[in-house]
């Protein structure tokens, strides 16, 4: 099993959200980017690896019941 801290940011494709994340990855976490607007998931996560963070960036409904466990399973498969 991996060390490193996974860490899961809900509204992260803008805002708090994503300066919330921003600083997440910088301290070492992985980051899992969660949101409804997929392409500026991408740009926040880019700018996450582009300072040499670790992020994933998943389009997500946290408001829907079944979105949201996909995902947590998902990443739960993803980082064993």
């Amino acid at each position: 099993m991996s060390e490193q801290r996974i860490a899961m940011v809900t509204g992260a494709s803008r805002g708090i959200g994503a300066a919330i994340a921003t600083q997440l990855a910088a301290q070492g976490s992985h980051v899992v980017l969660l949101a409804r607007n997929q392409e500026k998931l991408d740009q926040v996560k880019d700018e996450i690896e582009a300072s040499g963070g670790n992020a994933t960036a998943l389009s997500c409904d946290v408001s829907d019941q079944a979105s949201l466990v996909g995902v947590i399973e998902q990443i739960a498969s993803e980082h064993k």
